[in-house]
């Protein structure tokens, strides 16, 4: 199932329409120009046609953005059915000094001297393989 986790960002969509109402136009300056070249001017005209679609391309990239925009910003999700996790475990974690002090022989297993680090990996293998679970 999709769901949306902010789904008040779809608010946020007609933002650019009320942008383009709500902004004043610039104001136009019509001037009165003496044009030499007005043939040229007016068979360009007719090219004109290929930059109304260019046009009408450009507003369909742009909503098309906006729209993908909004839709990611909404954080989408697709929730499946929930799963059960076997909770048999537990986790453990040991803290072992490893520092030089470690290999003193001051210790005693099984009637020999034994290191400390050698004492605390006996303990430890024992205590793990006792471990349920």
């Amino acid at each position: 199932m999709l769901e949306f986790t902010w789904p008040w960002v779809f608010l946020a969509l007609p933002l650019p329409l009320l942008i383009y109402r709500l902004m004043a136009r610039a104001p136009r300056q019509d001037a009165a120009l003496y044009v030499p070249f007005f043939s040229v001017l007016s068979r360009l005209q007719s090219d004109n046609e290929n930059l109304r679609s260019g046009r009408l391309l450009n507003l369909i990239c742009c909503t098309l953005i906006w729209l993908l925009m909004i839709l990611a910003a909404s954080r989408p999700q697709w929730l499946g059915d929930p799963v059960q996790l076997p909770s048999t475990g537990r986790d453990l974690m040991l803290s072992v000094d490893i520092s030089g002090s470690m290999e003193a022989q001051d210790m005693v297993v099984g009637n020999r001297q034994a290191s400390r680090i050698d004492v605390v990996k006996a303990v430890v293998g024992d205590f793990v393989e006792r471990r349920e679970g």
